[in-house]
């Protein structure tokens, strides 16, 4: 998605924002910790593979709605804020299958890239804040309270 956002292919630059998009992207990352707590509480059973599926799914598509509303000079907050997701996902397959490096891997990976993208904003004037709120604003651009 980011791709296809700088290369101006089948996605325009500037900001795309529809009808709805804040509770559509609410409604998503619900789902996400909704999946993720169930996991936790059930991490060996057969439905534990279920419930990452879910997780990983709705992952994929919070990318995709949490992208949508960046602007293209925010984009390499992103990608670090997308890598620290990735960091994230990893330690997540730690836990399932039961796997220590992978958990501490993915964890110092998540941990490194929202510093890395935390001192970028600061040092280019974007607050972070601003970038990690991108997908929860209202259509008009404004946050919501």
């Amino acid at each position: 998605m980011v791709w296809l956002k700088m290369n101006k292919r089948f996605v325009p630059e500037k900001p795309v924002l529809f009808t709805g998009q804040t509770y559509l992207t609410r409604i998503v990352l619900g789902g996400i910790l909704l999946a993720g707590a169930l996991f936790f509480f059930d991490t060996v059973a057969p439905e534990a593979y279920l419930w990452y599926t879910l997780f990983s799914a709705l992952a994929l598509f919070f990318g995709v709605l949490y992208v949508l509303p960046d602007d293209t000079a925010d984009i390499p907050l992103v990608v670090y804020l997308l890598n620290a997701f990735t960091g994230l996902s990893a330690c997540t397959s730690g836990f399932i299958f039961q796997n220590p490096l992978l958990i501490a891997a993915g964890a110092l990976v998540a941990a490194s890239c929202l510093r890395q993208m935390w001192a970028l904003g600061e040092e280019t004037g974007r607050p972070p804040l601003h970038v990690l709120s991108a997908g929860l604003r209202s259509e008009k651009g404004k946050n919501i309270e």
